[in-house]
Parts: structure tokens; sequence; C-alpha cells
């Protein structure tokens, strides 16, 4: 069975570099820019598992995990010289095997 993915995050790079690698790894995924987006598509559709950035415009993440079954945050750190999200995909890919799995 394949499962249905949302992917939420507003920075364009981060969000089609996680969403192909999740469809090389033959998941159906759905990527928005912002939790506006999010809660539109979690009120028309399923998904077996949001992946979503904490801070991005729009719906807030906490009130878009509530709208869903399952739901990963995905957090970053501040530097001085800006913001990093740094996600390992292969670690990334084993968390959402392994929450799809539960």
């Amino acid at each position: 069975m394949k499962h249905n993915l949302l992917l939420v995050d507003d920075h364009p790079a981060f969000r089609d570099s996680v969403a192909w690698f999740l469809r090389r790894e033959h998941y159906d995924v759905h990527a928005v820019g912002d939790g506006d987006e999010a809660a539109n598509l979690l009120r028309g559709f399923r998904f077996d598992l949001v992946i979503t950035d904490r801070h991005h415009p729009g719906m807030s993440a906490d009130r878009i995990a509530e709208l869903s079954e399952r739901c990963i945050v995905l957090t970053c750190d501040w530097h001085e010289d800006g913001v990093h999200k740094f996600v390992p995909i292969e670690d990334l890919l084993e968390l959402v095997k392994q929450v799809l799995a539960n």
C-alpha cells in the first residue's frame, strides 16, 4: 500500500529536497509552503502522516498536528549566521517508516 504524506515547509529548497527523497521511497507526497494550505488539504483528504516544520506562515504546527492522525514536527537550530535545518535524510526516512508501522 502506498502511503499518502503531507509535507509542510516554507523553504522551497528544503521542501523540494525532502519531497524528492520521500517520493524515491515510493511515498505519495503532497508538499505545501504554509500552514493554511496544509489545513485546507487536511480538511479534504486523509493523510497517513504529516511532516511539518515548527515555524511557517499560516496555521501553526501544533494545530496541524492536532488535525492529523500522525505528525512529525521538524525543528531547526539557530546560529549566529542564520537558521539551519539539519535533518539527516536517512534518519528522517527511518522515522517515517517507524511511525507508519505503528
